[in-house]
């Protein structure tokens, strides 16, 4: 008798590594979790998912976390450099770290799709504007106010680097980093709270800032950058690192091409949001799996227990 096969996208991995604060997933989503990967371990379920764009996911969401990784670092290696600024809870990077035993415990998908199969082209656009996360994204809310605060920060690049500092791209220096942006902020009148009603934007806004000065040394040997530059710098950053708190949209893709029934995810609203698309346009979406579905881990528990 095959396995059942559970795609694991980035969502239900923070949970599985307990990541999420106890706020984001109540008690019997935990212990659905705790089951699903109990049923893993005994080999009675497949747990898959694209080793790539998973681990994509998570370059994307340290770097909301504050932590850089940078081309030439690991994931590892850029939270072990991370914890050496001061500011870094040391508590909170373990949980990280722990985000990497489970992600090298799933089984990697052969392969990522590289052409556009015609059951994939032929998909409700709907499918893929599909958003997540909180109603109101602050950061999203206030984006030229963030662009704004980044360029506050670059103004005072020349003040704090020296030439020297600038000019070595070895690592991050979270400290100075910091500290520009602790200036900024109060030059700004605004509060630098990590643990305030805003930290996760600020966690946000730091990991940008990181990026900013990472590029702005790579392509000027001086810290003291032109106006011109600078808004190229913010815009690419901002292009390039920015995204919503969770796209599942490239996971769903993969379930389609490689005919997975099952998504775990812990992002209801996602559920939501996606279920009502397929109940609105059946007609248009006749080339997803039969049976496929985005399940919360009490949903997944259910459907693996009836089996």
């Amino acid at each position: 008798m095959e396995k059942t096969i559970v795609y694991v996208e980035f969502n239900s991995l923070l949970g599985f590594s307990k990541v999420l604060k106890t706020e984001d997933l109540d008690i019997n989503e935990q212990e659905a979790l705790k089951n699903i990967w109990s049923l893993f371990n005994e080999e009675k379920i497949r747990l898959v998912t694209s080793g790539d764009d998973i681990k994509m996911d998570i370059i994307m969401w340290l770097n909301n976390q504050g932590c850089c990784v940078t081309d030439t670092l690991t994931p590892l290696e850029a939270i072990k450099e991370f914890e050496k600024w001061e500011k870094a809870n040391k508590d909170i990077s373990k949980a990280w770290r722990r985000i990497f035993y489970y992600y090298d415990r799933i089984e990697p998908l052969p392969k990522q799709y590289k052409e556009n199969p015609a059951n994939i082209k032929e998909l409700s656009e709907e499918l893929f504007l599909i958003k997540s996360a909180k109603d109101s994204d602050f950061f999203l809310d206030n984006l030229h106010t963030v662009k704004q605060i980044l360029k506050e920060c670059a103004d005072a690049f020349s003040e704090i680097f020296s030439e020297d500092k600038w000019q070595d791209l070895s690592c991050i220096d979270y400290s100075l980093n910091w500290m520009i942006l602790e200036r900024t902020f109060k030059k700004l009148g605004i509060e630098l709270d990590l643990d305030g009603s805003h930290g996760e934007a600020i966690k946000r806004i730091f990991g940008l800032l990181n990026r900013v000065i990472n590029l702005g040394k790579k392509s000027c040997k001086n810290p003291r950058l032109n106006l011109g530059h600078i808004d190229f710098i913010i815009n690419t950053v901002i292009n390039k690192y920015f995204r919503e708190k969770t796209s599942c949209i490239k996971h769903i893709m993969n379930c389609i091409y490689y005919g997975i029934e099952y998504l775990l995810t812990t992002d209801k609203k996602l559920i939501e949001r996606f279920r009502a698309i397929k109940k609105e346009n059946i007609d248009k979406l006749k080339s997803l799996p039969k049976n496929f579905n985005l399940l919360t881990p009490c949903e997944l528990q259910s459907e693996l227990y009836k089996n």
